[in-house]
């Protein structure tokens, strides 16, 4: 049993722990919620669609030089940097929120080391690309521009966001690919609003304040954007990577995007995290043997 003390104690530790900026933030927001909500709401908004801007160098393979090329989006105001390797069938490999191209070259060596051509490329407003910020949307154009540019392409492998985009890539572009890998994924960015809106401040009756203004800069309701439904009518082979104590993305996220997908494999990734999964030999080795059968299962499961 805990003493009243020594909880005081803890939360006094876990307060002066937190960053002066982001209490900073935070007092902001409870003050501008107060007398000025409406604006509180839409910087709320605007700093949901701005990713954390990582490293910006481009992803570097040993012993294999890269191949690459940039495309744009957004009406061409936009410029997407990207990278390839090896040659043979075409993987196209999607990163994360805040993540760059380079997270997904251990899969990209393992690939190309198989016979595969992997293409990487960093999303807008993250890595080498312009823009500071984005959104699901723009990524969905992203992943067509770029699939359109390398393509045909024999299979999609996406890391958390990226894996939403895959999979709603799929069901609303037409796609035609063998299957796809989904690492660590989410549903979509609506399955975090009150997270966001926690860390920031923002109280919750301000949050569909928020998620308007985020529909006015997107186009679109947020809530439109969620794998589990985009997947339903999917008949392509899929696997889901997970580990079911992610601390960033819940399991239930995999767990109900591999229940809705039709014949999809969901395989435990145990102990290693959100991001540590991209980077293990045995769901490196997983996922190209998936990749590498996707011929086979492809005509069982059109037969």
């Amino acid at each position: 049993m805990t003493s009243t003390a020594s909880a005081s104690s803890n939360k006094s530790t876990n307060v002066r722990a937190e960053p002066l900026g982001l209490r900073a933030l935070r007092l902001g927001f409870r003050v501008a919620s107060a007398v000025a909500p409406r604006a509180a709401e839409r910087r709320a908004a605007s700093l949901f669609l701005t990713p954390p801007r990582a490293r910006r160098r481009g992803p570097v393979m040993e012993d294999a030089e890269a191949g690459r090329f940039a495309i744009t989006v957004r009406d061409g105001e936009m410029r997407v940097e990207g990278w390839s390797w090896g040659s043979g069938p075409t993987v196209l490999l999607a990163h994360g929120w805040g993540g760059t191209a380079a997270d997904m070259v251990p899969l990209a060596e393992r690939l190309q080391r198989a016979g595969y051509r992997a293409v990487l490329f960093d999303f807008p407003a993250h890595g080498r690309s312009a823009g500071r910020q984005t959104n699901l949307v723009e990524w969905l154009r992203a992943m067509r521009a770029v699939a359109a540019a390398v393509g045909p392409i024999h299979a999609l492998a996406g890391h958390s966001f990226g894996g939403a985009t895959v999979a709603i890539a799929l069901a609303e572009q037409g796609m035609d690919v063998r299957g796809a890998v989904l690492l660590a994924p989410v549903i979509g960015p609506a399955m975090f609003a009150d997270r966001f809106s926690a860390a920031i401040g923002l109280p919750a009756a301000r949050v569909e304040g928020m998620m308007r203004h985020i529909t006015e800069m997107v186009g679109r309701e947020p809530r439109s954007l969620d794998a589990r439904w985009a997947v339903k009518h999917l008949r392509i082979p899929a696997m889901v990577v997970h580990d079911p104590a992610d601390r960033e993305v819940p399991w239930a996220h995999a767990q109900a995007i591999a229940d809705a997908w039709p014949g999809c494999r969901l395989l435990p990734a145990d102990g290693l995290g959100h991001n540590r999964l991209l980077r293990d030999d045995r769901i490196l080795s997983a996922a190209t043997d998936f990749i590498h059968a996707l011929p086979r299962q492809a005509e069982r499961m059109s037969a």
